[in-house]
């Protein structure tokens, strides 16, 4: 792990895949973000959450982590409430609104280009 922020390589690989997608204003599915970090795909909720503890304590939002998407379901798993409270009790109907409307602030938010600027 990397002292000077808190996410290791495969880490930041994971969080550059994310914003590479959102600048291109589309989902990745978690088996493309595996791919793409390096990570097992069964673990890499744990991995999205240290993401975006990371992106909280640089004092950006989570959001990020909207477009990371199950395949089948085309929305975030439960873990993602760790960052949105009463997300897991969200019937599938209010997940897929709530995500919609998560998913549009990551791909119009302009400080994606210093988060990687961070990362290096």
């Amino acid at each position: 792990m990397c002292e000077q922020d808190g996410l290791n390589e495969s880490q930041k690989k994971l969080l550059r895949a994310l914003i590479e997608s959102a600048k291109k204003r589309k989902t990745i599915t978690y088996g493309d973000l595996a791919e793409k970090s390096g990570f097992a795909a069964v673990g890499i909720g744990k991995q999205l959450e240290k993401v975006g503890e990371y992106l909280e304590r640089k004092g950006h939002s989570a959001i990020l982590n909207s477009i990371a998407v199950n395949r089948n379901s085309d929305i975030p798993a439960n873990g993602f409430g760790r960052f949105f409270c009463g997300y897991k009790s969200l019937s599938d109907r209010e997940k897929e609104s709530l995500v919609l409307l998560l998913q549009e602030c990551a791909f119009k938010y302009e400080g994606w280009n210093d988060v990687i600027k961070e990362l290096n």
